[in-house]
């Protein structure tokens, strides 16, 4: 499949996704494997903000999208409430919010920019899980 054929069905999905509120993930590929092959065994049963998701975002999403490093793009994800969806598919004060982290983090990869660490699969799996368990904090 051409590369921008995969892209385009991938977008379609996500945004179906949107709409309905389903995981459409468990078919996208990473390398060689989908991410339900990825994930790994060792994941904890319950994922929560504060002790398995903060981790990463302040890793790998704060150091340019923080109050403290005075937000590019106007993106704030370093609280909670700057990172879960709302009704209306923003995060606190009309971010993106998860949707915007998971767009551009796990479904089209192009953050974080310039060559920076990007998310492994097991950060994938553990933001999906809680994703799956509605955002405990």
């Amino acid at each position: 499949m051409h590369p921008r054929s995969a892209l385009l069905l991938l977008l379609a999905a996500f945004a179906a996704s949107v709409l309905t509120g389903a995981v459409v993930l468990s078919c996208v590929n990473i390398g060689s494997q989908t991410y339900a092959q990825a994930e790994p065994d060792d994941l904890p049963d319950y994922v929560t903000y504060t002790q398995h998701i903060q981790p990463i975002i302040d890793a790998k999403c704060c150091n340019c999208h923080s109050h403290a490093q005075h937000t590019i793009a106007g993106l704030d994800y370093s609280t909670y409430e700057q990172v879960i969806p709302s009704t209306n598919g923003q995060g606190g004060e009309g971010q993106p919010g998860w949707q915007g982290i998971k767009l551009t983090g796990i479904v089209d990869m192009t953050m974080p920019p310039g060559g920076k660490e990007r998310f492994t699969p097991r950060e994938i799996a553990l933001l999906l899980r809680w994703e799956s368990q509605d955002f405990a904090r």
